[in-house]
């Protein structure tokens, strides 16, 4: 039987039309626009692979035009009509601050950086 690791938006359409049955999503809670598929965790799987994608700027960005812009990026992720156009991706558009998008990335690697060292993989 054929079977795929990928991320959410390169089988969210397929799965919605009939075409695979996505198993499980990596994260501690179903996507809201996929709610049938169940997480590894509900799956009987102990892991949790959540992926998020953000926006980042060069160093030396000054802190108002950073801020207007997370602020913008923010409220964008709120509109209904974005929103839904995330949510069919597979996606859960959260709209963090930058401070909680630090936070997400600092624990994130403090969670992975171990694993991937004892693994032994080696960037290119």
């Amino acid at each position: 039987m054929p079977a795929g690791v990928a991320t959410i938006t390169d089988f969210a359409e397929l799965h919605r039309a009939g075409k695979i049955r996505m198993l499980a999503i990596g994260g501690n809670v179903r996507a809201e626009g996929l709610s049938d598929v169940p997480t590894f965790r509900e799956a009987g799987y102990d892991t949790d692979g959540t992926t998020w994608i953000g926006l980042h700027a060069p160093a030396g960005v000054p802190r108002a035009t950073f801020d207007r812009l997370a602020s913008a990026i923010g409220g964008a992720m709120r509109e209904p009509e974005i929103r839904a156009r995330f949510l069919k991706l597979g996606f859960d558009p959260t709209g963090t601050t930058p401070r909680q998008f630090e936070k997400i990335i600092r624990d994130d690697r403090a969670k992975w950086e171990p694993i991937i060292r004892a693994s032994g993989f080696k960037q290119d």
